[in-house]
């Protein structure tokens, strides 16, 4: 089946040690087939029962998920593929338990998970209804039963103290293509037996990475925790008159004098030939390629080469933060570039500004993303980027871990990279900050021809940049909330 060559290929790809007849391997759920057909080596497989025709590399045993008839660190690997959606939420927990007690080196999962897989399975369900065919007793299943988020996997692993690794594995065109071809299509059966016969380990039907995921899988490595530590930021002593930069970003060559006293700072395009203007050209560092970390080539100019003050902010030109005095607006204002003048005097406040010290940080209100700040990431970008990051973090910052986890149940993230803080918290956050994108960016090259989405770094920034704001709120960290001014340029 074209279905079960797509959900096994890409673990068999991933995890080439499978192929190794010296390592020991237990599928659980394996049915009749499992990925046995694609080892071609011996492969213990648990199942509730056994009927029907079993592949000849398969050991039968007969056992419950929730209940493995084998002692602790029986297996190098343990594998449970499309399995875990079929248990109530308790049993997803103790199978998950089992599943880790019997492995000596690693469990992998696999199971569809989330609105977009669920969302096709009602739509494949309807196919099934008006073409009159049987519906098969799995998809009834998941429809009854409701499938897990991936926050809810991702919490379930996260609680074993165990690292691990999220990625995708069958794309949504991909398998509802092979389900398809599976179900309707009489010629599938004969041509899935001739593809697999050439053992190419390719899935038959491609997939792009901008597709999103039906299914996802979970690697536990049982033999590796998670050893959090305690970030903290430095705690910066004020002067009784601290002295304050806030800094705005120009992508372009827009007029500036209407600013005051916020500094602007040129990047990209917009700082060649700037003369004895601040830019994004680091002096000490290697400057970002702000066409593809945008407005954070100016956060690390600074960081990096100053000037220092003790309280520091970051602007953009088309979003500043409003200071106006007893102000009740709660909103967000959009505005036109000739407009700006009646509001340059409330774009800056030193007293306002002033508020923050080292346990405070002002931010624009938090943005609502309608849905999970995970499934509005992958709707917009590229899913498996996102899983890079949270893998970056889960390696080396694990203490970040149940601030990601935050983000699978809450729609609301602090968007567009904008803050005000002292020097000490912003020199923290940079820290961290850079060093997980910079390991993104060494490991993805920039995506050429996609202007928008080469701006892959920025995006994920906001992401990061929430998660830290969470993790230090759990610290003690006070948020001031200031509106925003959406400024509206004139066409270029």
């Amino acid at each position: 089946m074209y279905n079960w060559n797509i959900r096994y290929s890409k673990i068999v790809r991933q995890f080439p040690d499978l192929l190794n007849k010296d390592v020991s391997v237990l599928e659980v759920g394996s049915g009749n087939e499992g990925i046995a057909l694609w080892l071609t080596r011996p492969v213990t497989c648990l199942e509730r029962s056994w009927d029907g025709q079993i592949n000849p590399w398969i050991i039968p045993i007969v056992g419950s998920i929730e209940d493995i008839p084998f002692a602790e660190k029986s297996f190098d690997y343990v594998i449970c593929v499309d399995v875990i959606e079929h248990l109530k939420f308790e049993g997803r927990k103790k199978a998950i338990e089992e599943l880790i007690r019997v492995a000596r080196s690693r469990v992998i999962i696999s199971c569809p998970a989330g609105r977009n897989s669920s969302e096709g399975e009602i739509a494949l369900l309807e196919v099934f209804h008006r073409t009159g065919h049987t519906i098969p007793f799995w998809l009834q299943e998941h429809i009854d039963n409701g499938l897990p988020e991936v926050g809810e996997i991702f919490k379930l692993i996260l609680n074993t103290g165990l690292s691990f690794t999220l990625n995708g594995n069958e794309r949504r065109i991909q398998h509802f293509s092979g389900i398809l071809m599976d179900e309707f299509f009489p010629l599938s059966k004969k041509w899935n037996i001739e593809y697999t016969r050439k053992m190419t380990r390719e899935p038959p039907i491609g997939e792009s990475e901008w597709d999103d995921y039906y299914s996802w899988l979970f690697c536990i490595n049982v033999n590796k925790w998670l050893f959090p530590k305690i970030l903290t930021w430095d705690k910066d002593k004020l002067g009784e008159s601290p002295t304050a930069s806030i800094y705005s970003v120009f992508h372009v060559n827009y007029p500036v004098d209407w600013l005051g006293r916020v500094t602007p700072i040129f990047v990209g395009a917009a700082a060649v030939n700037r003369g004895d203007a601040l830019t994004d050209r680091s002096i000490s560092a290697t400057p970002l390629l702000n066409e593809r970390w945008s407005e954070l080539s100016a956060i690390y100019r600074i960081w990096k080469d100053g000037p220092k003050s003790e309280i520091v902010g970051f602007e953009h030109y088309r979003r500043l933060f409003l200071f106006k005095e007893q102000t009740t607006e709660n909103r967000e204002i959009f505005i036109k570039m000739e407009e700006l003048v009646n509001y340059s005097e409330y774009l800056w406040n030193y007293k306002e500004i002033c508020l923050v010290d080292a346990g405070t940080i002002i931010l624009p209100k938090p943005f609502d993303a309608k849905m999970s700040v995970f499934d509005h990431y992958c709707l917009n970008h590229c899913t498996d980027d996102w899983c890079r990051i949270l893998n970056i973090i889960n390696e080396n910052y694990p203490e970040l871990l149940p601030f990601v986890a935050e983000q699978f149940d809450d729609s609301f993230f602090y968007a567009n990279n904008l803050f005000i803080s002292t020097w000490g918290f912003f020199s923290n956050l940079c820290s961290v900050w850079f060093d997980i994108l910079q390991r993104f960016t060494d490991a993805v090259p920039i995506r050429q021809g996609m202007i928008y989405q080469n701006r892959d770094v920025s995006f994920l920034a906001e992401r990061v940049f929430d998660i830290w704001i969470r993790y230090c709120r759990s610290r003690g960290l006070k948020i001031i909330h200031n509106p925003i001014v959406f400024v509206e340029y004139p066409p270029k």
